[in-house]
């Protein structure tokens, strides 16, 4: 199937994921928060497990004399054209109308319409990764509003999700995303508390390998993660 619960996945992005999909701004300018959805169950149309990751597990299905293709296998056949069609990478990302959003934004109408989902996890196109690596997480988790006002914040998701106020760079005197910053044991209990993700990260690109807490992605997370999320307001979210 293609649907999936959030408790199931276990959402979390690392804060170095976002910065490339953002396509890597200013470190010092830009704001992070920590956005809690745990307190409610959300369900997900799942549009982003690798091609590889079904294969794999096809092959083993194989190796056990499987008779007939499982019914998991022929619904991924059968999405995977939807996938591919909400994974083609933007040519020029400043023109304003861009062709390659048309079959996301409508798959994204029908969620809004239906109400079948509360939300899409499609495939980033930003942040690439090796295509035998099973394990990849490279998605991104869309939600739209429910209720359309001309001011103010959909009361269904205002409810439900809640956030930690923005934190920035420039509160921990963080000059280059380059820079080594050790933490304490403890710093890392708390970071690994709110965060289920590997410590050991590798950036893209020319960044080199490190101990992803000591990176100042990793400070901030770890900031974030001391940090105490309510539901969202204007006073909670405002700069």
């Amino acid at each position: 199937s293609t649907l999936a619960s959030l408790s199931a996945l276990q959402a979390q992005r690392s804060l170095s994921f976002c910065w490339e999909e953002l396509r890597r701004p200013n470190f010092n300018n830009i704001y992070a928060s920590r956005v809690d959805l745990s307190q409610f169950d959300f369900d997900f149309l799942n549009l982003a497990t690798l091609p590889t990751r079904y294969a794999v597990m096809y092959e083993r299905g194989l190796e056990d004399k499987l008779l007939r293709i499982p019914s998991w296998f022929l619904s991924y056949i059968i999405t995977w054209p939807l996938i591919a069609a909400c994974s083609i990478v933007t040519e020029f990302d400043d023109f304003v109308f861009k062709p390659e959003h048309i079959i996301p934004q409508l798959l994204l109408q029908w969620v809004g319409i239906t109400h079948k989902v509360d939300g899409i996890i499609f495939m980033s196109t930003r942040v690439q990764v090796n295509p035998n690596d099973t394990l990849a997480e490279n998605f991104n988790y869309v939600i739209p509003v429910s209720n359309i006002k001309n001011e103010g914040f959909c009361n269904k998701l205002s409810n439900k999700i809640c956030l930690t106020s923005p934190f920035s760079a420039k509160e921990l005197k963080i000059k280059s995303i380059y820079d080594v910053i050790p933490y304490s044991e403890e710093e890392r209990q708390i970071r690994l508390s709110r965060y289920n993700l590997p410590i050991h990260s590798i950036f893209s690109k020319n960044i080199q390998r490190r101990n992803y807490l000591n990176t100042p992605f990793g400070r901030l997370e770890i900031e974030l993660a001391k940090m105490k999320s309510g539901k969202v307001d204007k006073k909670l979210i405002s700069l």
